[in-house]
């Protein structure tokens, strides 16, 4: 929770990094892994601040990179100490050769990926592939690796008959790597999910040396950690695998806050609106899922609500109607909470809407302006390499 020195100490609009509770979610999930007895990595698509990645390379064992680009800061903020997992749903030819230079292990989202590119891959790191367990459990499609359909992953029993036709053409192959939720609270689902591929893929699984049980989980309510727990030490143990798991939301969501500022009170239908100087460009997946988000302040049921909309031409840029215990007004404050994941790393400027002052909260309650973005960031993005200041 952020206090009322700090909220008011910021440029808004703000998003703040809290490292202390960011060290709590950490320290939680460290729990689990060690119950578990597995290996832990951070997803860094969740949130790619230097202060997020330098805090988990102190605790984690390493990271999960998505893209080149995800790799190359992973290697250059962990070193050469760090485990690097890439996980994408295509790997581009062009790229092969650095993405392997980078990674200990390539995880292949597809049979057409592993046959063109594993016996090369295979000189230089570890290789996976990636499967559908055909277990769903987000209630939003959108947000279901693994609906029908899915283009993540092939569907484990897919892999089981190829597998059987043609044994030796997995010779190269290292791991398997599952995803199958999104923030999920119930990590039970996930003792579900290795039960479900393990139902599948059965021996098959002597044939690897590890699995990545992927991220989606919050393990800080204890709701089905220790099922979870047990189902990794068991699979770790009966097939001699080394396991991970990749969290990205767990750790980032409620150490990150956006701050902004009441810019304008109008007179809606049936309720005043207030204007801020966010908007969702800066958060989309509130937008893209139709998310209200929490603020703090707020009550339910109360007499007086407020309709908040963003700052950009997007006539479904809106935050929600609130109640709040105080009135609003021009100036007032806004803080929304658990805005760590999928925020910063998601952030846009259309509208040329610049993106948000990032500010870290360090251990001692210190606040410190870590990124300000500025025009020159914006205009070189749209191929202007100089300007002429009038």
């Amino acid at each position: 929770m952020l206090d009322e020195k700090v909220i008011h100490a910021c440029q808004t609009p703000a998003f703040i990094l809290d490292r202390r509770d960011l060290v709590t979610n950490i320290r939680s999930i460290q729990s689990f892994a060690v119950d578990g007895a597995c290996r832990t990595l951070f997803a860094l698509k969740a949130l790619t601040l230097h202060e997020t990645l330098a805090t988990t390379a102190t605790y984690f064992d390493g990271f999960s990179a998505s893209s080149l680009f995800e790799a190359r800061l992973a290697r250059e903020i962990g070193g050469e100490q760090m485990f690097l997992s890439y996980i994408s749903p295509v790997l581009n030819a062009d790229e092969i050769h650095e993405i392997a230079a980078l990674s200990d292990s390539v995880t292949l989202n597809s049979l057409s990926q592993f046959s063109r590119f594993a016996p090369d891959l295979a000189q230089k790191c570890q290789i996976g592939l990636r499967i559908n367990p055909g277990c769903s459990f987000a209630a939003d499609e959108r947000c279901d690796p693994c609906r029908v359909d899915s283009h993540l992953g092939i569907p484990s029993r897919k892999l089981r008959s190829v597998m059987g036709q043609n044994p030796d053409q997995f010779n190269p192959l290292s791991g398997l790597h599952f995803h199958s939720n999104h923030r999920s609270h119930d990590a039970g689902q996930l003792a579900m999910t290795i039960r479900q591929m393990e139902k599948v893929l059965g021996n098959d699984l002597h044939q690897i040396q590890w699995l990545n049980v992927g991220g989606g989980y919050f393990f800080d309510e204890h709701h089905g950690n220790q099922a979870a727990a047990c189902e990794l030490q068991r699979i770790r143990t009966q097939y001699e695998l080394e396991t991970f798991i990749e969290p990205g939301a767990a750790v980032v969501s409620s150490s990150g806050y956006f701050v902004s500022t009441v810019q304008d009170l109008t007179d809606g239908y049936d309720c005043p609106i207030a204007t801020l100087d966010l908007t969702v460009n800066h958060w989309p997946e509130l937008f893209e899922y139709r998310i209200k988000p929490l603020i703090n302040g707020t009550i339910k049921n109360g007499p007086d609500e407020y309709l908040l909309a963003g700052c950009s031409c997007v006539p479904g840029d809106v935050f929600g109607r609130h109640a709040f215990a105080k009135n609003l007004g021009i100036g007032s404050r806004i803080v929304f909470p658990n805005a760590g994941a999928y925020s910063i790393s998601k952030s846009h400027t259309f509208n040329g809407i610049n993106l948000p002052n990032i500010y870290v909260l360090g251990d001692s309650g210190e606040l410190k302006l870590v990124k300000h973005f500025g025009y020159e960031e914006f205009a070189a993005r749209c191929g202007i390499e100089t300007r002429m200041i009038v």
